[in-house]
C-alpha cells in the first residue's frame, strides 16, 4: 500500500497479492529464492525400498501442474537438488529419477517391472505426511490423485504443522512433505547437507558411498578450483537423483516490487542485489 502511495521505493509482495502486482509493475522483482519444497522417501520403509518404485511414484507426478495449482505466480516447478540461480544449478542433472512420465503408459511399465502380473506382490500404498494446514492439504491431495490415477495407491497423513518437523525424523514417516533453504548459495549446501551418509540433516536415511567418496573429493585440495568442484557436486547430484531419494516439488520466488524511479536493482538467489548499480531517477 505504502508503495501504491509513493511513499517508498521497495518492498516484498505476499503472495496473496502477487498476481496484481506482476499485472500492474511486471515480474522484475519476482526471482527464484534459495528456498525449495519436496517429499523425502523414508527409505528405511520396506515400501520404498525398490528403486524402481520410487522413480514410478516420481514419474507419476506432474510437478509444473501442482504448482500452476498450489503456488500459481510465485514458484516454480524443481528441476533436481539444486535451485535455480545457485552456483552449479544444471536442470540437465533431473534424469531418470525425476523427470516426469510421459504419459500413464510409461508408468504402467515402470510398475509392471518392479511388480509383475501374476507375482502376487500389489503396488503398495503410499501415505503422504504433511501439515494439516491448507495449503499442504492441497499439495497433499494433488499428489495423492496424481498416483491414484496411475495406479499408485495413495493417502493423506496430516500432522499439526508445529509436530511436522518432529515427526519427519521419527523413522514413522513414510512419503513426508520437506523443505530446505541452503545456507549459502552453492551446491554443497543443498546435496552434501541433505545426502551425505551420516549428515544431521539427511532425513530420508540416504547413503552412498560414490556419493560421500564425490563431496569427499569436493572439499579435498582436488576441490579448490570451484569449476571442479561444481563437477563433483554436481556427480553427486545426478547420483541422488537417479536413486530417486526424493520427490522434488517447487521452487519459490522471492517476491518483490519497485517504485518507477528505481534503477538497475538486480536481485540475486539471495535477496541481496549491488548497491553500487542502484540508483534513483529525479
Amino acid at each position: 500500500d505504502a508503495l501504491d502511495a509513493g511513499s517508498l521505493d521497495w518492498t516484498l509482495v505476499p503472495p496473496s497479492r502477487a498476481g496484481a502486482v506482476a499485472e500492474a509493475r511486471g515480474r522484475d522483482g519476482f526471482v527464484p529464492s534459495l528456498a525449495q519444497l519436496f517429499f523425502g522417501f523414508n527409505l528405511a520403509d520396506p515400501a520404498f525400498a525398490d528403486v524402481r518404485f520410487r522413480r514410478a511414484i516420481v514419474a507419476a507426478v506432474d510437478r509444473e501442474a501442482i504448482v500452476r495449482a498450489v503456488w500459481p505466480g510465485y514458484a516454480s516447478a524443481s528441476q533436481g537438488l539444486v535451485p535455480a540461480g545457485v552456483a552449479g544449478y544444471d536442470p540437465a542433472r533431473c534424469g531418470a529419477g525425476c523427470r516426469p512420465a510421459s504419459d500413464r503408459a510409461e508408468v504402467a511399465a515402470m510398475l509392471a517391472e518392479a511388480f509383475p502380473p501374476g507375482s502376487g506382490t500389489a503396488v503398495p500404498e503410499v501415505v503422504l505426511d504433511h501439515a494439516d494446514v491448507p495449503e499442504e492439504t492441497a499439495l497433499a491431495r494433488a499428489v495423492a490423485d496424481q498416483l491414484a490415477a496411475v495406479g499408485i495407491p495413495a493417502r493423506l497423513r496430516p500432522h499439526p504443522a508445529e509436530d511436522l518437523a518432529a515427526f519427519a525424523v521419527s523413522g514413522e514417516q513414510a512419503l513426508v512433505r520437506l523443505g530446505w533453504v541452503g545456507a549459502w548459495p552453492s551446491s554443497e549446501a543443498y546435496v552434501e547437507a541433505q545426502f551425505r551418509t551420516g549428515s544431521p540433516d539427511n532425513v530420508t536415511g540416504f547413503s552412498d558411498p560414490a556419493v560421500d567418496q564425490l563431496l569427499d573429493a569436493a572439499a579435498s585440495p582436488a576441490g579448490a578450483d570451484p569449476a571442479e568442484r561444481r563437477r563433483l557436486v554436481g556427480e553427486a547430484e545426478s547420483l541422488v537423483l537417479a536413486a530417486a531419494a526424493i520427490l522434488p516439488v517447487a521452487q519459490f520466488d522471492l517476491l518483490s516490487a519497485s517504485s518507477d524511479r528505481v534503477r538497475d536493482l538486480v536481485l540475486d538467489v539471495t535477496g541481496s542485489f549491488d548497491a553500487e548499480r542502484v540508483w534513483l531517477a529525479r
